[in-house]
Protein backbone atom coordinates (compact mmCIF):
# COMPACT_ATOMS: atom_id res chain seq x y z
CA UNK A 1 0.00 0.00 0.00
CA UNK A 2 1.28 3.49 -0.82
CA UNK A 3 2.12 5.34 2.31
CA UNK A 4 0.34 9.13 2.70
CA UNK A 5 3.16 9.72 4.93
CA UNK A 6 4.43 13.52 4.52
CA UNK A 7 8.55 13.58 4.23
CA UNK A 8 8.71 15.73 6.99
CA UNK A 9 6.56 13.97 9.03
CA UNK A 10 8.47 10.58 8.71
CA UNK A 11 11.71 12.38 9.49
CA UNK A 12 9.86 13.46 12.50
CA UNK A 13 9.25 10.26 13.70
CA UNK A 14 13.18 9.75 14.85
CA UNK A 15 12.40 12.87 17.34
CA UNK A 16 9.63 10.47 19.43
CA UNK A 17 12.02 8.75 22.06
CA UNK A 18 13.14 12.37 23.01
CA UNK A 19 9.48 14.06 23.36
CA UNK A 20 8.42 12.20 26.22
CA UNK A 21 5.35 10.43 27.16
CA UNK A 22 2.78 12.51 25.12
CA UNK A 23 4.89 12.96 21.75
CA UNK A 24 4.73 16.56 21.83
CA UNK A 25 7.58 18.26 19.32
CA UNK A 26 9.65 21.07 21.19
CA UNK A 27 11.69 23.67 19.50
CA UNK A 28 14.75 21.48 20.03
CA UNK A 29 13.13 18.85 18.29
CA UNK A 30 11.67 20.55 14.87
CA UNK A 31 15.02 22.44 14.67
CA UNK A 32 16.73 18.87 14.53
CA UNK A 33 14.06 17.74 11.86
CA UNK A 34 14.69 20.60 10.01
CA UNK A 35 18.09 20.81 10.22
CA UNK A 36 18.28 16.71 8.84
CA UNK A 37 16.00 17.64 5.79
CA UNK A 38 18.21 20.64 5.24
CA UNK A 39 21.58 18.77 4.99
CA UNK A 40 20.11 16.36 2.69
CA UNK A 41 18.50 18.96 1.03
CA UNK A 42 15.30 18.07 1.02
CA UNK A 43 13.85 20.91 2.68
CA UNK A 44 11.44 22.11 -0.41
CA UNK A 45 9.71 18.00 0.32
CA UNK A 46 8.30 17.92 3.24
CA UNK A 47 4.90 18.08 2.30
CA UNK A 48 5.57 15.55 -0.42
CA UNK A 49 4.21 11.81 0.12
CA UNK A 50 7.07 9.46 1.01
CA UNK A 51 5.69 7.05 -1.69
CA UNK A 52 6.47 9.89 -4.25
CA UNK A 53 9.72 9.97 -3.59
CA UNK A 54 11.97 8.86 -6.65
CA UNK A 55 15.11 5.98 -5.61
CA UNK A 56 17.82 8.48 -4.97
CA UNK A 57 15.07 10.68 -3.05
CA UNK A 58 14.36 7.87 -0.50
CA UNK A 59 17.70 7.06 0.73
CA UNK A 60 18.18 11.02 1.26
CA UNK A 61 14.92 10.98 3.52
CA UNK A 62 16.07 7.76 5.31
CA UNK A 63 19.35 9.45 6.36
CA UNK A 64 17.48 12.69 6.84
CA UNK A 65 15.42 10.43 9.72
CA UNK A 66 18.42 9.10 10.53
CA UNK A 67 20.08 12.39 11.61
CA UNK A 68 16.94 13.95 13.24
CA UNK A 69 17.05 11.38 15.64
CA UNK A 70 20.41 12.43 16.66
CA UNK A 71 22.64 9.14 15.47
CA UNK A 72 26.03 9.06 15.50
CA UNK A 73 26.93 6.79 13.12
CA UNK A 74 24.70 6.23 10.07
CA UNK A 75 24.16 2.84 8.93
CA UNK A 76 23.23 2.36 5.18
CA UNK A 77 22.11 -0.83 3.78
CA UNK A 78 22.89 -1.06 0.10
CA UNK A 79 21.97 2.62 -0.25
CA UNK A 80 22.73 2.46 -3.86
CA UNK A 81 21.31 -0.60 -5.23
CA UNK A 82 19.55 -0.06 -8.39
CA UNK A 83 20.21 3.10 -8.81
CA UNK A 84 21.93 5.00 -11.95
CA UNK A 85 25.62 6.43 -11.99
CA UNK A 86 24.48 10.25 -11.43
CA UNK A 87 22.26 9.44 -8.30
CA UNK A 88 24.90 6.58 -7.16
CA UNK A 89 27.35 9.63 -6.68
CA UNK A 90 25.01 12.21 -4.83
CA UNK A 91 24.63 9.32 -2.41
CA UNK A 92 28.28 8.64 -2.01
CA UNK A 93 28.84 12.18 -1.84
CA UNK A 94 26.12 12.42 1.16
CA UNK A 95 28.25 9.61 2.83
CA UNK A 96 31.40 11.92 2.69
CA UNK A 97 29.71 15.04 3.68
CA UNK A 98 28.55 13.05 6.88
CA UNK A 99 31.62 11.76 7.45
CA UNK A 100 33.72 14.81 7.11
CA UNK A 101 31.46 18.08 7.91
CA UNK A 102 29.11 16.47 10.11
CA UNK A 103 31.30 14.47 11.89
CA UNK A 104 29.17 11.55 11.83
CA UNK A 105 30.25 7.85 11.36
CA UNK A 106 28.82 5.82 8.11
CA UNK A 107 28.62 2.08 7.91
CA UNK A 108 27.09 0.76 4.66
CA UNK A 109 26.76 -2.53 3.46
CA UNK A 110 27.09 -3.10 -0.45
CA UNK A 111 28.07 -6.03 -2.63
CA UNK A 112 29.76 -3.56 -5.12
CA UNK A 113 33.30 -4.43 -4.66
CA UNK A 114 34.41 -1.00 -5.99
CA UNK A 115 31.93 1.10 -4.44
CA UNK A 116 33.07 -0.10 -1.14
CA UNK A 117 37.33 0.41 -1.76
CA UNK A 118 36.54 3.81 -3.23
CA UNK A 119 34.36 4.78 -0.55
CA UNK A 120 35.67 3.81 2.71
CA UNK A 121 38.76 4.30 5.02
CA UNK A 122 38.17 0.53 6.39
CA UNK A 123 36.39 -2.82 4.76
CA UNK A 124 34.83 -6.30 6.34
CA UNK A 125 34.55 -8.77 3.87
CA UNK A 126 32.05 -11.47 3.90
CA UNK A 127 31.51 -14.63 2.93
CA UNK A 128 29.56 -17.40 3.45
CA UNK A 129 28.68 -15.70 6.50
CA UNK A 130 31.88 -16.02 7.43
CA UNK A 131 34.33 -12.82 8.13
CA UNK A 132 37.26 -13.24 5.82
CA UNK A 133 39.01 -9.71 6.27
CA UNK A 134 38.08 -6.45 8.68
CA UNK A 135 40.77 -3.72 8.02
CA UNK A 136 42.01 -0.58 5.97
CA UNK A 137 40.89 -0.09 2.93
CA UNK A 138 45.20 -0.15 1.65
CA UNK A 139 45.47 -3.20 3.34
CA UNK A 140 42.79 -5.00 1.83
CA UNK A 141 44.16 -3.44 -1.82
CA UNK A 142 48.01 -4.78 -0.74
CA UNK A 143 46.09 -8.63 -0.34
CA UNK A 144 45.30 -10.99 -3.25
CA UNK A 145 42.19 -11.36 -0.93
CA UNK A 146 39.61 -9.73 -3.01
CA UNK A 147 40.52 -12.08 -6.41
CA UNK A 148 40.71 -14.90 -4.37
CA UNK A 149 37.50 -14.75 -2.46
CA UNK A 150 35.44 -13.35 -5.91
CA UNK A 151 37.72 -14.41 -8.79
CA UNK A 152 37.69 -11.22 -9.71
CA UNK A 153 40.56 -9.49 -11.61
CA UNK A 154 42.22 -6.24 -10.59
CA UNK A 155 43.16 -3.58 -12.88
CA UNK A 156 44.95 -0.32 -12.11
CA UNK A 157 45.45 2.99 -13.56
CA UNK A 158 45.77 6.48 -12.78
CA UNK A 159 46.14 5.69 -9.73
CA UNK A 160 42.87 3.76 -9.36
CA UNK A 161 41.83 0.24 -8.84
CA UNK A 162 38.98 -1.53 -10.06
CA UNK A 163 38.09 -5.09 -9.86
CA UNK A 164 36.21 -6.79 -12.55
Amino acid sequence: PESALAVKEYVSLARLPHTGLLGYMSKADKAAVDEALSLMRLESFGKRSLSSLSGGERPRAAIAQALAQGAEYILLDEPTASLDPGVKREIWNLAAHLTRDCGKGVIMVTHDINEAIELSDRVLIMQGGCLRFIGSTGECLASALIEDIFGMRRFSAEGRTLFV
